[in-house]
């Protein structure tokens, strides 16, 4: 074999067998997607499958109950996070945040369209929409604030398909398929925190895992933490679900099916009191397959950014804190990380050709 048909070789292996950096429900190297992305995605889906039940139980203020009142905004279902997606979201927070405008265009006036193409370049044919916010911490009070599209803080939410209810009809639109939260913590901002959620319906090789989401959120400003699994299957709908809440020291906690059905539905579980930085992940039994999320690793138990939302490893040490190392005004990568595994595999077949 000569030395051009073993690069092609070569570069054909690689092509298969490399795998982007992070399995699904992974943070990347930045501690990307942070605690308040990941809550604000996992009530995104809450609410898209169970608007009603979402209003009642998860929107506090008395002005939030005049949404979901009719056939407006119908159950539907969920999203799948994606890290391309979160990018343009951080890029677009970040620069609000950095140079202080407040609009869906970059701040030097570069139009939202330019923003998307630059980001998301397998397939230009596209769904898009985006919603933005500012001065708000959590993720579900960011949510509530989208939702209510309220004309003046702390006013009536306006009305279902009134003409001014755009960030919730991005929220609850059967358009798309996949989403993307960017948030920027910077202090020295007029505006505190940044906030951006892109929506695409565009499919440039996504998850299939019926785990769409999970977190935890503190819910009506509580000192309990309540945990939320987003379970959607309709490939292969099991007979029976068992899903499990498991800490890193062994300790599982069963997690009751909340709304829906037993294969699209919401499995919430609340505890009294839980550590902060506690370990944790999601498990699925049924009789087909056992599933987990995240894919690998554990979800922190976080309120603030006195941890990362996600850690790789169950050891103690590995609790770092904060993202705000992370640097989402960068312009998009292509970069690709092999895994040790799949390296293992390309190491082994050039031995083989040589």
């Amino acid at each position: 074999m000569n030395k051009k048909n073993i690069l092609f070789t070569l570069l054909y292996i690689f092509i298969v067998l490399i795998n982007y950096s992070n399995c699904y429900g992974e943070s990347n190297s930045n501690g990307s997607p942070n605690y308040q992305e990941r809550e604000s995605l996992n009530l995104i889906n809450l609410v898209r499958m169970f608007p009603k039940e979402y209003r009642d139980n998860y929107m506090s203020n008395n002005g939030f109950t005049n949404l979901f009142t009719g056939n407006t905004y119908p159950a539907t279902f969920p999203l799948y996070f994606n890290e391309t997606i979160t990018k343009l979201a951080q890029y677009h927070s970040n620069d609000m945040c950095v140079n202080g405008c407040f609009s869906h265009n970059d701040c030097n006036g570069t139009s939202i369209t330019i923003r998307f193409d630059k980001f998301l370049n397998c397939d230009r044919n596209w769904n898009r929409a985006e919603n933005i916010a500012a001065g708000i911490t959590t993720g579900i009070e960011a949510n509530n604030l989208l939702l209510c599209d309220s004309s003046k803080m702390g006013g009536p939410c306006s009305l279902d398909a009134s003409g001014y209810d755009g960030h919730r009809k991005n929220i609850m639109s059967g358009n798309y398929g996949y989403v993307g939260v960017g948030v920027k913590n910077l202090g020295s901002s007029q505006y505190k925190t940044c906030w951006t959620q892109d929506f695409t319906s565009g499919n440039c090789g996504g998850p299939t895992t019926p785990i769409y989401s999970g977190f935890h959120s503190f819910i009506k400003k509580s000192t309990s933490p309540t945990f939320i699994m987003i379970y959607y299957e309709i490939v292969s709908p099991a007979k029976n679900v068992e899903t499990s809440l498991v800490f890193s020291n062994g300790t599982s906690i069963k997690m009751a099916l909340k709304y829906g059905n037993i294969n699209q539905g919401a499995y919430i579980v609340s505890l009294p009191s839980v550590e902060n930085c506690s370990k944790y992940y999601f498990k699925v039994v049924t009789e087909i397959k056992t599933l987990r999320y995240p894919d690998s690793g554990y979800l922190q138990l976080s309120k603030d950014l006195s941890c990362q939302s996600w850690t790789p490893s169950s050891d103690t040490s590995s609790n770092n804190g904060g993202t705000e190392s992370e640097n989402p005004s960068e312009e998009p990568s292509n970069s690709i990380i092999i895994r040790s595994s799949n390296l293992f595999f390309i190491l082994i077949f050039i031995s083989l050709l040589f």
